[in-house]
């Protein structure tokens, strides 16, 4: 794999797991807890998300475009 792939599935991977920690806390704390904090938690995770897939379709399209130039 190449280091745009490696580096999109990373970001992709720690965006999940902070979503996870982030509900994990949500269902732990209820309501006692800074649901405002969290929810930003949320969005961040899913805008961090989003930004590292649109990475990844980029790479496997220049990398689709480099294999059909050599072709």
């Amino acid at each position: 794999m190449n280091i745009p792939f490696n580096t999109a599935m990373t970001g992709m991977l720690n965006a999940q797991a902070r979503l996870a920690d982030t509900a994990q806390s949500i269902a732990r704390e209820g309501a006692g807890g800074n649901l405002a904090e969290q929810m930003v938690e949320i969005r961040k995770a899913e805008t961090e998300q989003a930004a590292n897939a649109a990475v990844l379709r980029t790479a496997a399209e220049m990398t689709d475009r480099l294999l059909d130039i050599k072709v």
